[in-house]
């Protein structure tokens, strides 16, 4: 990962800094990241200097854990998860307990965005069968997106993990594709800029190596390219970073 460091540490946290981002919660932090509360380590950097991270796992680039006794860094957006979960736990309920509602308050309100989102079924057509919300095929849609954000992928990805969050970026990405692709009634160029306008505002810039084939950042390049209004520049500040 080319200016892994610099980045890593621009966007995301150290357990201990995650800790202090909890405050008390952070007594049983190990407890609710041993239940899938939130999600673990994003990436890490080994002993030797390699680095390590949750979407190349995912993608089969290294390997499915993190290295032991490595630098490991959290996402700052399931700090709001795990003190969701610790309310849980004042109010009697155990770590699994906890977990198992921080999913099912994510699936809840991700059949219900499915349901408020125009462009829902064109990112998740297997929920809409003859136009209509399937919550059974919703449900599972729902439980795959938040084991996809457990697990690490989404979370280098997403400022805020919501259901809200995860249905748009999914559905405005793919409105802007169909359009790439002409398919669908095409945008004109203020609709295309105020759609990805509003893609942007939910993400964390991929880490530099990743984002040329990452979704949604690709298509924010793409949509801006073709409007011809410059480049972004998520890692400003990183050094030796020339925009590649």
């Amino acid at each position: 990962m080319k200016n892994s460091a610099a980045y890593v540490r621009r966007w995301f946290v150290e357990k201990s800094q995650f800790a202090v981002l909890v405050g008390p919660v952070s007594e049983i932090l190990d407890d609710l990241l041993a239940e899938k509360a939130f999600p673990g380590v994003i990436y890490s950097q080994s002993t030797q200097g390699d680095w390590w991270s949750a979407l190349g796992a995912a993608l089969g680039h290294c390997p499915a854990a993190p290295p032991l006794g490595g630098t490991d860094w959290y996402s700052p957006a399931a700090t709001w998860w795990c003190r969701r979960a610790a309310l849980s736990m004042r109010a009697g309920c155990s770590a699994a307990e906890a977990a198992a509602l921080n999913k099912e308050k994510f699936i809840t309100d991700f059949i219900a965005e499915l349901n408020r989102e125009p462009h829902a079924p064109r990112a998740f057509p297997a929920c809409f069968p003859n136009d209509e919300l399937d919550r059974r095929a919703a449900r599972q849609a729902g439980e795959k997106e938040w084991g996809d954000w457990i697990d690490g992928p989404y979370a280098v990805c997403l400022r805020r993990f919501s259901a809200e969050s995860c249905v748009r970026k999914e559905s405005w990405a793919k409105r802007l594709r169909d359009h790439f692709d002409g398919q669908g009634e095409a945008l004109d160029d203020l609709a295309m800029f105020d759609l990805v306008e509003a893609l942007e505002s939910l993400m964390l810039p991929f880490a530099p190596s990743e984002r040329p084939s990452g979704t949604p950042g690709e298509v924010v390049d793409r949509a801006l390219d073709l409007l011809r209004l410059g480049r972004e520049l998520p890692y400003a500040g990183v050094v030796g970073f020339k925009g590649e």
